[in-house]
């Protein structure tokens, strides 16, 4: 029993060694992590102000063409618009310049039709007339 009890010993003090042991490995650790740390401080920040930099000018960039895209859209909606209001601007200038043609024939026709019942209306009085009838007459 009494190497049962040396061999439990050894054991319970060689657990012990490693329980140490291991924490101080992972202090030391921590240790030089934390000097490793402290001394690539100024490098790691620097890195990572180099990264939010790139990450920025990418976005900058992503936004100034996504801007550029919409500006062109707008601008060729634009050009559709201002044809479209050319096309319907000529259309009703031709509809106007078919209305003026149209108007002017008109007014001839209503001229001719003036002139010729004047005309109707001065040959009618000659021909009622009884002078000229008279004349016909003798003539006859």
């Amino acid at each position: 029993m009494l190497a049962w009890l040396l061999l439990r010993q050894q054991e319970i003090e060689e657990k012990l060694i490693e329980e140490e042991t291991a924490r101080r490995v992972e202090e030391l650790v921590a240790k030089r992590v934390e000097e490793e740390l402290e001394k690539r401080k100024d490098e790691i920040e620097r890195e990572v102000l180099r990264r939010v930099e790139e990450a920025k000018r990418i976005m900058e960039k992503q936004l100034l063409e996504e801007l550029e895209r919409q500006r062109q859209a707008e601008l060729a909606a634009q050009k559709a618009r201002e044809e479209e209001e050319r096309a319907k601007r000529e259309e009703l200038e031709r509809i106007l310049e078919e209305n003026n043609r149209k108007i002017a024939e008109a007014q001839a026709k209503l001229v001719s039709i003036k002139h010729a019942r004047s005309s109707l209306h001065l040959l009618n009085f000659f021909f009622n007339s009884k002078f000229l009838w008279n004349s016909f007459v003798l003539y006859n």
